[in-house]
C-alpha cells in the first residue's frame, strides 16, 4: 500500500497522493458513495462484482465488496457440469464452453478509464495463495472469453474501454484444515498510469457450497433402479401412481454394472449448488457417488455428467473406500439425510442440517464427513445407528411437511405402538388373523423361510417381543439426542408403528452381540415427493376388509389428527409394494429410490450466516 501524506503536509509535486475511500484507494478526492468519476478519469468504482447478491453487477455493489460476510460479498460456482458434451467438467479446461457455460461464470467489472495515458495498465491478482490453482479468471473480449494467467497485466486499450471478467472455481471446498482452500477468493486490481498507482481495489468472493435437498424441497424427479423382476415391477407400478399424483417425473436408473444392486438411494444422491442471477438463482445439480469404490452401480452418478449436472466423488482412496469394514454400509446414502430447515433458540438453519448415522468408532468416510463440514451451511448431526444391522438413519427417522412453525414434523419408528395395536386386535377377537401371508423372509445366512404368522403368534413370540423391548430403548435414546439437538417438542414427533427383529452376529459392538432389522415393513423408511408419501405396504392383519396397519397410517398421517401438510389436514399416501425386492433384503422404499430437484431452492444459502 502507498502511504498517504502526513496530516497538514504540503502536497508534493508529481503523481497525486492517494485518499482512502471505504477500503478503496483512489487518486484525488473520493466521490459520493464510491461511485462517479475520479480525478484521473476512472468512470465509477474501479472493480465491481455482484456483492449485494441481486444478480446484477452495478454501482449498487460498491459497498461491502472487499470482505465476504453473510450480508455482503460476491458468489461464484464450481463449474462442474459439462455444457459442451466433452465428458469432463467445464472447469477442467481453460476455455468457456459455449453460451450455456457462459452462464456459469460469476461476473466482475473493471471500470473504463477513457483518459488513460499510453502507459496505463491494470494488474490483476488473487490475494489468497491457496485460491490460485482453484480459481479461473477470464477476460471477455470481441473474440469471446480468454483465461488470464495471473498476475495478469491488461493493455492500455482494455484499461481505456473497461473490461468484463468472469470467475469460476475448479472444485468445491473439500475440508476445513490448515493448508486447504476455504472457498474464498479476493480479486485484486491495481490501476497504474505507467508511473504510479492510480487505484487499488478488491472484491471478495466465496464459492457456492454443495447443498443437500430435504423432504420439504420441491422435487422434479424420482429415480429407481431398473430392476424389473416381479417384485421390481410391482414396486415401479406403485411409484408411478405416487409420482403421477405428486407431479414428478419417474426415471429408471440402469447402470451397466447394476448386478442386482437395486438400492438406488445408496449408490448416489443429487444435491445442488447455486449463486444469484438476474430473476433468481442460477446453478447446477451435483450427482455425488457413494464412498464405496467397489460399488459398480455407483458409476451411475458419473454417467449423469452433462449440461447443468456436475459429478463429485469424495471418498477415501482405497478399493473398498474407508479402512473400517464395519463402517462400509454407513457410506450408503440411505444413511445421509437432511433435516429440513429449522431454528433452535438463536441458531437458525435455513437449509436444514445433514444427519448421518454411526458411532465414534464406526462412522461415515472421514473424507466425506470433512467434505460435508467444509460446506458450512448444513452443519452435520450424527445419531447412533450402531445397533442396526444395516446402520442407516432412514430406518428410524423421516421428516414430513406439517402445519407448524417449523413447517415439518419428525416421523419415528415405534415398536411399542405396533405392539399396542396388535394387543388391541387380539383383545377384539382378531388374534387368529394372519399377517404376511404368502411372504418370504431370509436368515442372515440367506436361507428363505415363510414370514406368515398371526396376531397372537407374533404377540406370543418371546424372541420378537424381547427384541422390540431393546429396539424401543435404542430408538428412545436416539430420539432424545435428536430432539435435544434440534429443539423438538413431543408434539412435533409422530410415531410409525412396526416391529423389529434381531440377528446375532459374531463381531459387533452392539447390544449383546445383536443387530436389528425391521421385522414388519419399516414404514418410516418412506419417500416424500412434493408432500406426497410413498410408504411401504405393511401387509398387516386385514380386519373388516382393510389392512389394520395401513388404516392406522391413513388415520395418523392423512387426517387432521397429526396436523401434517401445509394446511394441517394431512398428507396423501400411496402404499408401495416393496416386500420381495426391498423389505426381504433389509431395506424399504427410501432405500430403493432417490430424488432430484429440477429448480434451484428459494432459500438463499448465503444468508445462513455460515
Amino acid at each position: 500500500m502507498i502511504p498517504t501524506p502526513r496530516g497538514g503536509a504540503a502536497r508534493p509535486r508529481g503523481p497525486l497522493p492517494l485518499a482512502l475511500c471505504g477500503g478503496l484507494l483512489l487518486a484525488g478526492a473520493c466521490s459520493s458513495g464510491g461511485t462517479g468519476t475520479t480525478a484521473m478519469g476512472l468512470a465509477g468504482t474501479p472493480l465491481l462484482a455482484d456483492s449485494n447478491r441481486d444478480g446484477v453487477v452495478d454501482e449498487k455493489d460498491a459497498a461491502g465488496r472487499a470482505t465476504w460476510s453473510a450480508a455482503a460479498g460476491a458468489l461464484f460456482l464450481a463449474n462442474l457440469d459439462d455444457d459442451d458434451g466433452k465428458g469432463a467438467a467445464d472447469a477442467s479446461d481453460e476455455i468457456v464452453n459455449g453460451a450455456e457455460d457462459d452462464k456459469d461464470l460469476a461476473r466482475l467489472r473493471l471500470s473504463a478509464w477513457p483518459g488513460a495515458p499510453a502507459g496505463a495498465t491494470v494488474t490483476l491478482t488473487i490475494d489468497e495463495a491457496l485460491a490460485a490453482d482453484k480459481v479461473h479468471l477470464f477476460q471477455h473480449g470481441p473474440a469471446g472469453w480468454t483465461l488470464l494467467t495471473l498476475p495478469a497485466t491488461l493493455a492500455v486499450a482494455d484499461v481505456q474501454a473497461g473490461v468484463e471478467l468472469g470467475v469460476e472455481a475448479v472444485d468445491l471446498v473439500q475440508e476445513i484444515a490448515a493448508g486447504s482452500w476455504d472457498g474464498l477468493a479476493t480479486v485484486h486490481a491495481v490501476f497504474s498510469d505507467g508511473k504510479a498507482t492510480i487505484a487499488d481495489d478488491r472484491v471478495a468472493l466465496r464459492v457456492a457450497p454443495f447443498v443437500m435437498i430435504n423432504n420439504a424441497s420441491v422435487v422434479g424427479q424420482l429415480w429407481h433402479a431398473a430392476y424389473l423382476d416381479s417384485g421390481g415391477t410391482a414396486f415401479v407400478r406403485d411409484l408411478t401412481t405416487m409420482t403421477d399424483e405428486a407431479s414428478a417425473e419417474l426415471i429408471g436408473a440402469d447402470p451397466p454394472d447394476l448386478r442386482g444392486d437395486q438400492w438406488a438411494e445408496d449408490w448416489w444422491q443429487v444435491a445442488v449448488t447455486f449463486m444469484p442471477a438476474a430473476g433468481g438463482a442460477h446453478g447446477m445439480r451435483l450427482a455425488q457417488r457413494s464412498a464405496q469404490p467397489d460399488r459398480d452401480a455407483g458409476g451411475w452418478a458419473e454417467m449423469q455428467l452433462g449440461p447443468d449436472v456436475g459429478y463429485i466423488w469424495p471418498h477415501s482412496p482405497r478399493p473398498q473406500g474407508q479402512a473400517d469394514p464395519k463402517a462400509y454400509s454407513l457410506d450408503s446414502f440411505g444413511n445421509h439425510d437432511t433435516v429440513p430447515p429449522h431454528s433452535k433458540g438463536s441458531d437458525s438453519y435455513p437449509l436444514g442440517r445433514i444427519i448421518v448415522g454411526g458411532t465414534d468408532e464406526a462412522h461415515i468416510d472421514p473424507v466425506v464427513r470433512a467434505f460435508y463440514d467444509a460446506q458450512r451451511v448444513q452443519p452435520v448431526v450424527q445419531i447412533d445407528t450402531g445397533w442396526l444391522f444395516v446402520g442407516h438413519i432412514d430406518e428410524i427417522f423421516s421428516y414430513v411437511p406439517a402445519n407448524t412453525a417449523r413447517g415439518w414434523k419428525l416421523l419415528v419408528s415405534s415398536p411399542k405402538l405396533a405392539r399396542a395395536m396388535l394387543q388391541k386386535l387380539s383383545a377384539d377377537g382378531h388374534g387368529a388373523t394372519p399377517l404376511f401371508a404368502g411372504k418370504t423372509l431370509y436368515t442372515i445366512q440367506g436361507k428363505a423361510y415363510s414370514a406368515a404368522t398371526t396376531v397372537d403368534k407374533l404377540l406370543g413370540d418371546p424372541e420378537v417381543m424381547a427384541a422390540n423391548e431393546v429396539a424401543q430403548m435404542k430408538i428412545d435414546a436416539d430420539l432424545a439426542v435428536l430432539s435435544a439437538e434440534l429443539g423438538l417438542s413431543k408434539d412435533e414427533v409422530v410415531e410409525m408403528p412396526f416391529l423389529w427383529e434381531r440377528l446375532q452376529v459374531e463381531e459387533t459392538g452392539n447390544v449383546n452381540g445383536y443387530v436389528f432389522v425391521a421385522h414388519m415393513p419399516g414404514t418410516v423408511n418412506l419417500r416424500v415427493v412434493n408432500a406426497h408419501l410413498g410408504i411401504p405396504r405393511p401387509h398387516g392383519p386385514v380386519v373388516g376388509g382393510k389392512d389394520a396397519f395401513e388404516q392406522d397410517l391413513v388415520d395418523r398421517l392423512s387426517s387432521p389428527v397429526s396436523g401434517l401438510g401445509a394446511d394441517g389436514q394431512g398428507l396423501p399416501i400411496t402404499f408401495i409394494e416393496d416386500w420381495d425386492d426391498y423389505h426381504a433384503a433389509d431395506g424399504e422404499v427410501h432405500c430403493g429410490t432417490t430424488t432430484a430437484a429440477t429448480t434451484m431452492p428459494a432459500t438463499r444459502w448465503w444468508e445462513a450466516g455460515r
